[in-house]
């Protein structure tokens, strides 16, 4: 509910994800209203458990780098096929 607490309204949420349908936003929104402790809780704990394990592994391999493994993997590719 990130962007919802930024004053996101249900149709700009909508904007930010096309696929959802806007009822079901509307019905998110809602539940999040009528649980926001719970929820906010949650969410809490899901932050606290991803730093945990971000601080346990810190040899991760950062997304920049693991782009320029994937670009690499592509330039091998395309000059084995001759592209």
């Amino acid at each position: 509910m990130h962007f919802y607490s930024e004053g996101y309204s249900a149709e700009m949420l909508a904007g930010q994800y096309p696929t959802l349908p806007l009822a079901l936003i509307h019905k998110a929104v809602a539940f999040y209203l009528d649980n926001r402790g719970e929820v906010d809780a949650y969410v809490a704990d899901c932050k606290a458990e991803l730093e945990r394990q971000r601080a346990d592994n810190p040899g991760r391999l950062e997304l920049a780098a693991l782009r320029q493994r994937l670009e690499a993997l592509a330039r091998a590719e395309n000059g084995r096929s001759g592209v």
